[in-house]
This record gives C-alpha cells, sequence and structure tokens, in this order.
C-alpha cells in the first residue's frame, strides 16, 4: 500500500534575535495582558461563582441543576481542544482562531441578553435553553483557552510567561472590581430582567477583546511536511494517552490537576449555602464579586513572582494549599464557628480568586514539557484529564441536596490536598534540559 500524501504544516518560526526580539517579545505580553484584561472585565458580569449560579437559581432552584454548570464547563474545555489540537498546531497564524473563538465567546451572551429582553418571565424552556447555550459558550472557550496558550508559548519565553499572568491578572482584577462598582453595586439578582445588563455587557466586553487579538505580532510558521491522513476521535485520543504514557512528567501532573480540578464541582453552591445560612441582606453579590477579584489580583502577583523567580511547582504547591481552604471557610464561616462568624463569609470568595490563577499555573507548568510544535497537544491532553472527575460532577450536586455542604465541602478540601502533597513527586522543568517528546504515529 502506498503511503499517505503529504501536504505543508508549519513548524514554528522563532522571534527575530537579539533587541528586536525583547522589544517583539515586550509588545505581545503588553497586548496579550490587555486582552486578558479585557477579558476579565467581561467575565466579571458572569461569574460561575455568582452570576450564573444564581441566574440558574432564578430559573431553576434544584442543586442538582446547579450540578450542570461544572460538567458543561469541563466538557467544553476538554473534548472539543483535543479535536483541534493538530489543526490548531498546523495554522500558520494562531491568532486568527484566537480572535474567532473569543467572538463567538460573546455572541453567546449577546444572545442571552436579546433572549431575556423579549423573554423575562420564568418558563419551563428556560432552563434548557441556557444549559444548551452555556454548553456552547464553553466550546468557544476551550478553544479560545488552547489557542491562547498556545500563542502565549510561541511568543513569551517561560520566564516571562509570570510576568505576564501578574501583569493581566492585577490590571484585570482592578479593571473588573472598578467595573463591578459602578455598574453592579446596587444590582440584586430579583428577576430574570436584572440579568440583561450583565450578560450584555459580558458580551460586548468580550467582543472588544476579540479585536485586541489583532495587533499580536505573530510570525507564521514555516511549513513542514506532515501526513495528510484525516485523523479519527479514537485518534486523538490515541495520542493523548501516548502523551500520557510516554512522559511521566506529564503523568505525574495529571494526577495532581485531576485531584485538584475537583474544586470546581463546589463553584456553584458557594452562593446557594449563602442564601441558606445568611440572612437576606448580609447576601452582596456585588461585594462577592469585588472580592474575589482583589483574590485574583493580589494571587497572580504572588504565583506569578514565584512561577519567574523560582518556577511553576512551587507556585502550584502554595496555589494548591490555599486552594484546599477554601471549602473549609466557606463551611466554618457559614455555620459561625469563626471568629466574625458569617458576617466574614465574604472571605470564602477572596481565597476563590486563588482557583481561576491555579489552572494558569497548571498552563504554565505543562508549557514547560514540551517543545512549541507539542503544546497544543499537551495543553488538550492536560484538558481531557481535567475532564474525567466531572463524571462525578451531577452526583456531587445531588448529594449535597441529601446530605448538605459539610460533608461534600470537606471531602472535596481532601482532595485538593491530596493534589498538594503530589506536588512533591513532580519535578521542576527549569532544572533539566527538556527532550524533544515524541511525536506517536498513527496507525494507516
Amino acid at each position: 500500500m502506498s503511503g499517505p500524501s503529504a501536504v505543508a504544516v508549519p513548524t514554528e518560526t522563532p522571534l527575530p534575535a537579539g533587541d528586536a526580539s525583547d522589544r517583539l517579545e515586550s509588545r505581545n505580553i503588553l497586548l496579550l495582558a490587555g486582552y486578558q484584561v479585557m477579558l476579565r472585565l467581561a467575565w466579571v458580569f458572569k461569574t460561575e461563582s455568582v452570576v450564573v449560579p444564581a441566574f440558574l437559581h432564578a430559573i431553576s432552584g434544584q442543586a442538582w441543576m446547579q450540578g450542570w454548570l461544572p460538567m458543561l464547563n469541563r466538557f467544553g474545555q476538554s473534548l472539543p481542544p483535543l479535536m483541534y489540537a493538530d489543526r490548531l498546531r498546523d495554522m500558520p497564524r494562531k491568532k486568527a482562531s484566537l480572535l474567532r473563538t473569543t467572538a463567538a465567546m460573546g455572541i453567546v451572551f449577546v444572545v442571552l441578553a436579546v433572549l431575556l429582553s423579549v423573554a423575562s418571565q420564568p418558563t419551563v424552556w428556560w432552563p434548557a435553553t441556557f444549559l444548551v447555550l452555556y454548553a456552547a459558550f464553553f466550546v468557544a472557550t476551550g478553544l479560545n483557552t488552547l489557542a491562547f496558550n498556545t500563542i502565549q508559548g510561541k511568543l513569551i519565553r517561560p520566564a516571562r510567561r509570570g510576568q505576564l499572568m501578574s501583569r493581566g491578572g492585577v490590571i484585570g482584577s482592578a479593571a473588573a472590581i472598578i467595573a463591578a462598582w459602578a455598574v453592579l453595586r446596587h444590582w440584586r439578582a430579583e428577576s430574570l430582567s436584572s440579568f440583561i445588563l450583565p450578560f450584555a455587557a459580558t458580551g460586548i466586553g468580550m467582543l472588544i477583546a476579540a479585536a485586541i487579538t489583532a495587533a499580536v505580532a505573530e510570525p507564521a510558521d514555516q511549513p513542514r511536511h506532515r501526513s495528510a491522513k484525516h485523523l479519527r476521535l479514537s485518534d486523538h485520543f490515541r495520542e493523548a494517552w501516548a502523551v500520557i504514557r510516554l512522559d511521566r512528567h506529564f503523568r505525574r501532573l495529571a494526577f495532581c490537576a485531576m485531584a485538584f480540578v475537583t474544586s470546581q464541582f463546589l463553584f456553584p453552591h458557594y452562593v446557594p449555602l449563602a442564601k441558606e445560612s445568611l440572612k437576606a441582606d448580609a447576601v452582596h453579590l456585588t461585594l462577592f464579586l469585588i472580592v474575589q477579584n482583589v483574590g485574583v489580583g493580589l494571587f497572580s502577583i504572588l504565583l506569578g513572582t514565584l512561577a519567574d523567580r523560582f518556577g511553576n511547582r512551587l507556585a502550584l504547591r502554595v496555589a494548591l494549599i490555599t486552594c484546599s481552604l477554601t471549602p473549609l471557610l466557606a463551611v466554618a464561616f457559614a455555620n459561625g464557628w469563626l471568629p466574625g462568624g458569617r458576617s466574614l463569609y465574604w472571605v470564602t470568595f477572596f481565597v476563590l480568586g486563588m482557583q481561576p490563577v491555579t489552572f494558569k499555573t497548571f498552563t504554565n507548568y505543562t508549557l514547560e514539557l514540551a517543545e512549541p510544535a507539542r503544546h497544543p497537544r499537551y495543553l488538550s491532553t492536560l484538558t481531557i484529564c481535567l475532564a474525567v472527575p466531572f463524571v462525578f460532577s451531577l452526583l456531587v450536586g445531588w448529594l449535597i441536596g441529601q446530605f448538605g455542604y459539610g460533608p461534600i465541602f470537606l471531602g472535596v478540601s481532601l482532595l485538593i490536598g491530596v493534589a498538594a502533597l503530589l506536588t512533591f513527586r513532580m519535578s521542576e522543568p527549569r532544572t533539566w534540559h527538556r527532550v524533544t517528546a515524541v511525536e506517536p504515529a498513527i496507525p494507516e
């Protein structure tokens, strides 16, 4: 049988050497940080820990419905990126994918705002409609995250990625805090129509972020020859399994990430816990948004500095220890067990600000395990590993409805603690010379 036909496929093109390279890299850090700031500004109006759970509570107060949120979130960020990784790798310029996926994210929330303006009363079709749109949003988000991280790996050196995370996190959080205070300080989730403003702001902000990506300076990758054979879904899983099987450093990272991601099961439940435990006038959603963004900004500085100076392994260890405390704090404050009692429940949302920064640190660690040409495959494989625990997401929502918040929050806290312990078995990539990853061959 004759071999497969070959087509030209891009390889990584290095940036110009010397001062020109430094200037170009600095420009891209500024632009990518600006992109993250705008995305963060848009995201504050739809956070999974505050606004989206409040909206789902308004259209369906069932705890098991809240369990759909993390499951759909993780599905969209796992299987679609896995299938898209090779196509993204083959694109000469990845920023086109970043622009399109960001715009798609914004369009979903513009559609939601329009629907709310014409149907602002709870109906039987709202839960299903929202979940479908929410799933579409996170499919776009999964592809978007893969594109952004691939561009970051291509254009920014490892020792400056923490700087990008710090700038984007600090400035983005400051902008989000100002926006939340200016727009939402009098906002109350009292009716479906009250969500028109935050959802419209989210959509418009993401469309602006998409426009920023056009200015990124990305050299086109040089073509190389690769098989033109179309990969089946099973082939994508086979390549992902090869990464896990052949790279022990990635395998250790994957186990750590899978234990950590269980923290996301609880995201939709922090607001309902507050509503059930605190007096109505003590549940300030805008305050929760603000302190969470303060946490994101401060933790971005901490982890970004640690990562650039000492490596991402230490940054992950600090992040995971902090994250393991969040469910315990939520239960303790909700029950009045700590000094200050229920009035300090907002501290939970400050510590929750560590969660998104931890995900970025996992990504930056992954980028250091492989050469740029393999970044899309490694990143998409990580998303698959992160998705595996989410088969239990609906079960967690049901268990909370049956047994209450305490036992489930404690169990998740223990799992995150296990993730922190697993970092002691991980290596620091900057202490060893990277060996070119083996690219698994797909059989004829």
